[in-house]
């Protein structure tokens, strides 16, 4: 089976990045990118930094940032870093912006690139689907939660399961992951290509729990 490349964007533009707390801020709600509708989280600190260098770096430099050539247009965004000491506009990016970029980075390439290029499609032609950066993020985004919750003395597996299955993203990717046709479920992967993807949502609590309780945890 062979999928054109709106096929493919259409795919990963089904995508929804929910974000949750971090270290800097454990409180935090979260952010939502909608893959569909938003430009890449570095689209506007890029374009912001761009302007930037070409109001106040060297002539040659803002030469090569103009120029055609992407490799010239990177190595003159790291040329005027590092004249002026300001960071590139990838290193402005919070953790979970830098998440959400790395799935539109992993898909900027063409579907079917000359040899040695990244595929995402099986030898018989079937679309892969790597759901990794997804899970982890809501992983670590369920960690917070919880090492905030037993800072806070809560030491009740209920509440504490309770507390790890409403966090941000976590039932949207569930449902979105079983309600796949069979075809695309087929070439799922989930953290380190496994092949049970929701399996690993599923058990995520619990196992996360096990780490904070394991003494007082029946289900351990």
């Amino acid at each position: 089976m062979k999928i054109t490349k709106r096929q493919l964007r259409k795919l990963i533009n089904e995508t929804i990045f929910a974000g949750g707390p971090t270290v800097d801020d454990p409180n935090a709600k979260g952010v939502t990118f909608d893959m569909a509708n938003q430009n890449p989280p570095l689209y506007r600190k890029q374009r912001d930094r761009d302007e930037e260098i070409r109001k106040t770096a060297d002539p040659r430099i803002v030469a090569m940032l103009d120029s055609d050539n992407p490799e010239d247009q990177e190595m003159g965004r790291t040329m005027a870093s590092t004249f002026d000491g300001k960071p590139e506009a990838y290193e402005m990016l919070t953790p979970e912006e830098q998440q959400a970029q790395s799935l539109y980075d992993e898909f900027d390439y063409d579907l079917f690139p000359p040899e040695g290029g990244r595929l995402h499609d099986t030898e018989d032609g079937r679309l892969q689907r790597s759901y990794a950066p997804e899970i982890q993020q809501i992983k670590d985004s369920m960690k917070k939660r919880l090492e905030a919750a037993v800072e806070k003395g809560i030491n009740s597996y209920d509440e504490l399961f309770s507390i790890a299955h409403t966090t941000p993203g976590y039932d949207n990717l569930r449902t979105h992951l079983r309600t796949l046709p069979s075809a695309e479920q087929r070439g799922v992967t989930g953290l380190h290509g496994d092949r049970f993807a929701d399996d690993q949502l599923m058990n995520m609590p619990g196992q996360l729990i096990d780490m904070y309780m394991s003494d007082d945890n029946p289900h351990y």
